[in-house]
């Protein structure tokens, strides 16, 4: 399978999630790559679209399942925002009457920078919690190929469809793990991350 031409990709993606913003840029991205494992070939838009628009009659939830990936990045992120503002919120306040009540002068605006702080630190600690319960290592910690080939037969499908590299990459910790992932998949692209993981299973 020859390597599809990333700014075509790019270029097929923006168009069709704009003409279908419901989908997602995530989603679109996922089924493109998808398109290209089931076709053994770089699609055509019209064949993109075409793809998109039949599996519109699925709900986002099942075609998602089916894609191996999680919710909406946009509604995680909306929700670990509400959560961290939270709890900025309360340790600024439990911080500031502390302080009120030992009496301590704050210099201006130091209230601000120390709820900056926390949140930068209670983000960090989110990150590294999740990918742990992930069962990975958290973003950036030495993601090698074998373990990227590891990641793509952890998620193979029961029926034997393999992931996306979009999955593997979301499961990794998505701009870490997308960057690891071009970094070390070589000529043959993801296309050959998946040869390698047949052949590691093949040898099993």
């Amino acid at each position: 399978m020859s390597h599809p031409d990333p700014l075509i990709m790019s270029a097929d993606i923006a168009r069709v999630v704009a003409e279908r913003p419901e989908m997602g840029e995530e989603l679109v991205r996922a089924l493109y790559h998808h398109l290209v494992l089931i076709e053994g070939r770089q699609p055509e838009i019209d064949e993109l679209r075409g793809y998109v628009d039949r599996l519109s009659s699925l709900d986002e939830r099942t075609i998602r399942q089916r894609l191996g990936l999680g919710p909406r990045a946009a509604k995680r992120r909306r929700d670990r925002q509400a959560e961290l503002g939270a709890r900025v919120i309360v340790e600024s306040r439990a911080a500031a009457n502390s302080a009120d009540h030992h009496g301590a002068v704050r210099g201006p605006g130091r209230t601000e920078l120390d709820s900056a702080e926390r949140g930068k630190q209670i983000r960090e600690r989110s990150g590294i919690e999740q990918a742990r319960s992930k069962g990975g290592s958290p973003p950036g910690w030495g993601l090698t190929r074998d373990s990227i080939v590891d990641a793509a037969i952890e998620h193979r499908e029961p029926d034997g469809t393999w992931p996306t590299q979009a999955t593997v990459s979301l499961e990794l910790g998505k701009d870490e793990g997308g960057r690891r992932i071009r970094q070390v998949q070589g000529p043959r692209g993801w296309a050959g991350i998946l040869e390698d993981a047949e052949a590691r299973l093949a040898n099993r």
